[in-house]
């Protein structure tokens, strides 16, 4: 292929992801434009974060209930998956596919949960430092 025949192609695709990048910045633009009481977040640096032990103990919380959770679900939905697809329970067959899912709704319930419950400790408004 040519020079000139590589210069001169567009893409739907680079056009459209182009698109995206210049939407992405004017929101963040809009955002962020004076009076949109954006700058009262970065503008008080007096207030305080909640404390260490509150987010440690959030977080510990969070990958625990997280964690049942999600293995109460892999296992649910295993189990269901296992039904449908005729999985074999010869040897357990079935029960060690339920049990795949479930652990593995048990790793990405820990995870989620711990982040999710750190971000809802941080998300709370913050009082002002005294």
């Amino acid at each position: 292929m040519c020079l000139s025949c590589r210069i001169s192609s567009f893409s739907a695709r680079s056009l459209g992801i182009s698109a995206i990048e210049i939407g992405i910045g004017l929101l963040c633009i809009y955002l962020l434009r004076g009076g949109s009481g954006a700058e009262t977040v970065y503008a008080k640096p007096q207030t305080e974060a909640p404390p260490v032990g509150v987010s440690i103990v959030a977080a510990l919380l969070g990958i625990i209930l997280g964690a049942v959770v999600g293995a109460v679900g892999g296992f649910l939905a295993g189990s269901v998956i296992a039904d449908v697809a005729e999985v074999s329970c010869f040897e357990g067959g079935c029960g060690y596919f339920a049990a795949f899912f479930g652990l593995g709704g048990l790793l990405v319930g820990a995870i989620g949960g711990g982040i999710l419950a750190v971000w809802l400790v941080h998300r709370r408004r913050r009082k002002p430092v005294t």
